[in-house]
């Protein structure tokens, strides 16, 4: 059946049945038959919907997997979001506690084991993550050549470098934001949507909502 406006689907059910359409439609006219009773109300069309395996929810709601650029999993059903940080303790602390309270599992990487391995190949391994937030703190300061008197608030150069590494890996769309002050956006990654942390606190609302469209399951009144 083709619909053609969307507006008209009020239920969808997905059923597999071992046989057609006409196997149903012969079997209930059957019986219909011998009970002696004529029935005009049963839509024919839908009888095989209530023999076969259901399978709607298989099709249609599965949580599907995270895939990165090059189509690998990067995780199945992950809970983890990768937070990105600079020098300011207390924005890593804060993000991350909220993070948690939305039941996800905060993934900071200096608090991971180094096992021998370079930065770099930490990073590799433990950004298997649903989500990355990346914190924009004013850690250092910068300016261009032609006017080295204008300084401005800059993040660290590790968090523009992972920032760029996480973008490529899980898609920008995974990928949020969080900016403190008035600390310089790169200009590649202008037009993108990000958050700026509040004295208020309504960053976490904001976040919470980007984390729930990405397809985690958190419940948004934890934002509250």
């Amino acid at each position: 059946m083709i619909v053609k406006n969307i507006n008209d689907v009020q239920k969808i059910k997905i059923t597999h049945t071992s046989q057609p359409k006409s196997h149903f439609v012969e079997k209930h006219n059957s019986r219909m038959r011998s009970s002696g009773i004529a029935d005009m109300a049963t839509d024919r069309r839908l009888l095989p919907l209530s023999s076969g395996k259901d399978y709607t929810h298989e099709l249609l709601f599965k949580e599907q997997e995270v895939t990165n650029t090059v189509g690998n999993v990067v995780s199945e059903n992950s809970n983890n979001v990768f937070i990105v940080h600079g020098h300011n303790e207390q924005t890593k602390e804060s993000s991350a506690r909220f993070v948690e309270k939305l039941g996800l599992n905060a993934v900071i990487l200096h608090e991971q084991p180094n096992e021998g391995k370079t930065i770099i190949e930490k990073l590799e391994k433990h950004t298997d993550a649903a989500y990355a937030v990346i914190l924009f703190t004013p850690d250092d300061a910068g300016s261009s050549s032609s006017s080295p008197e204008d300084l401005q608030p800059r993040a660290r150069q590790n968090v523009l470098v992972e920032l760029g590494y996480m973008a490529a890996k899980l898609g920008r769309d995974r990928v949020c934001v969080l900016r403190k002050d008035n600390v310089e956006i790169p200009s590649d990654f202008l037009g993108v949507v990000y958050i700026d942390i509040d004295s208020a606190g309504a960053w976490r609302l904001e976040l919470a909502k980007e984390l729930k469209v990405s397809g985690l399951k958190i419940d948004l009144n934890q934002a509250m």
